[in-house]
């Protein structure tokens, strides 16, 4: 099984784990290869940490065909229902070699599938067309679009002109200075990692019920990682930082602040009512777990945005 260590105070670049600290147990590992579609279980095989994310993750995103602009369940719930497909090998190995005749899957019921090449110089539309692509702040005048059959299914699922973009090869997309001022993420909403941990979903969980509302499970939040902790719900805030038996010390340097895509039911695709962002605001917002930054008060927050250091690239 995989395990993991919570580490309290301090920062990256302090002294590592002491050896009380608690030993905990990693529940499932996530890689979202297309930014707003449903991800891969890794299970316990976990996939390759790079320092911009877990291999393959949001290495991919849906932009609008005119505007570059990423599509995403904020707007368009129905990329919940895309599931995405690539072999475990190709997430595990560190082997250029691996990747040759392997591809990235889409496809969603009652709308066939894509296939995508994982390598870029194998794409049947080569050589690849650049495009302009927006996520957020960040926008790259280089980002490789993948072809007509992706657009199409795309298209086809969200009613209107898309297009399917990789991450483009030595482009840099930097965190907030604030937070991480040395690291840097891709299609990810602003963070390399993600980490969650199961006991606060049993707390929002809760909740929930206390209301009327039935349980939700983890993949609403959409981490990378999630921890059985065997500790009280949102302990996490006390973590400095995770440390795997593996050898990946992941830094916890940002709780997350949740949006409306945690409304997004990804049985059916639709946005019901908004639950369970009112639960997870009633008992852990900015001003309940004391982050003491008045900007937050009022916003849910559940997990931490993480980073890693190079010590843990190839983990």
């Amino acid at each position: 099984r995989s395990e993991a260590r919570a580490r309290a105070g301090g920062r990256r670049g302090q002294p590592l784990w002491a050896a009380h600290t608690p030993v905990m147990r990693v529940k499932d590992v996530m890689v979202y290869p297309v930014k707003s579609c449903c991800g891969i279980s890794c299970g316990t095989k976990g996939a390759l940490v790079e320092r911009t994310g877990l291999r393959y993750d949001r290495h991919w995103m849906v932009i609008e065909e005119n505007t570059g602009k990423m599509i995403t369940q904020r707007k368009h719930p129905a990329l919940a229902l895309v599931k995405t497909e690539i072999p475990a090998e190709a997430l595990c190995s560190a082997d250029p070699s691996v990747l040759e005749d392997q591809c990235l899957t889409v496809w969603a019921e009652g709308n066939g599938r894509a296939e995508i090449p994982l390598c870029e110089a194998s794409g049947r539309d080569t050589p690849k067309t650049k495009r302009r692509a927006k996520v957020w702040e960040f926008e790259t005048e280089d980002a490789m679009d993948e072809g007509e059959e992706a657009a199409m299914f795309f298209s086809n699922i969200l009613n209107l002109k898309a297009r399917l973009v990789r991450f483009p090869r030595g482009a840099r997309r930097p965190t907030e200075v604030e937070f991480a001022p040395q690291d840097a993420t891709h299609f990810s909403d602003g963070y390399p990692f993600f980490v969650a941990v199961q006991e606060s979903l049993d707390a929002v969980n809760e909740e929930l019920s206390s209301k009327g509302h039935p349980p939700v499970q983890m993949d609403r939040f959409r981490p990378n990682v999630v921890i059985l902790s065997g500790a009280a719900a949102f302990e996490e805030d006390r973590w400095a930082g995770l440390a795997t038996s593996s050898g990946c010390e992941f830094a916890l340097v940002k709780p997350c602040s949740r949006c409306t895509v945690v409304s997004v039911d990804p049985a059916t695709g639709e946005r019901a009512g908004r639950e369970p962002l009112s639960a997870v605001k009633n008992i852990h917002s900015g001003k309940v777990a004391g982050y003491h930054r008045k900007e937050w008060d009022a916003a849910p927050f559940f997990g931490w945005n993480c980073v890693v250091g190079d010590e843990s690239v190839g983990r």
